[in-house]
């Protein structure tokens, strides 16, 4: 049995693997250039929805430690185990809408930087080797 050297995956597939493992799957795609521009929008789409729920996990994580009674900390850990399962919940959605090759607008100014990033960072074109001669 010989192993492919080199592993294609269709559109669809690289949209998918953007979610499956958060940014792990996300950056190195993303990084990539993929050509297809559905690809880069749902990978940036997925690094900056990872880090919006880690920043918003996060500021309520610190709410939590620094707050002056146990009834406020006790609010923000249920709060935390409520952003939890919105994200479990964003998560399946976002593999679904992915799968189907639509997109999904969570947060409107979200979706409009993942649409920036994803044309920014377009592949540039290939250049020509050296002068193109025509012949008369």
């Amino acid at each position: 049995m010989t192993i492919p050297r080199v592993l294609r995956f269709t559109e669809r597939e690289l949209r998918v693997a953007c979610y499956l493992l958060g940014p792990l799957m996300a950056l190195p795609i993303f990084l990539r250039r993929s050509e297809f521009w559905s690809v880069r929008f749902h990978a940036a789409h997925s690094l900056l929805t990872s880090a919006f729920c880690a920043a918003s996990w996060g500021v309520l994580r610190v709410l939590e430690h620094i707050s002056p009674t146990w009834f406020l900390g006790a609010v923000m850990r249920e709060a935390r185990y409520l952003v939890n399962l919105i994200w479990a919940l964003l998560w399946v959605a976002l593999l679904i809408t992915a799968y189907s090759g639509v997109r999904f607008v969570i947060l409107p100014w979200l979706h409009v930087k993942a649409v920036r990033f994803a044309r920014r960072y377009e592949p540039s074109e290939p250049k020509a080797d050296g002068p193109v001669l025509q012949a008369n």
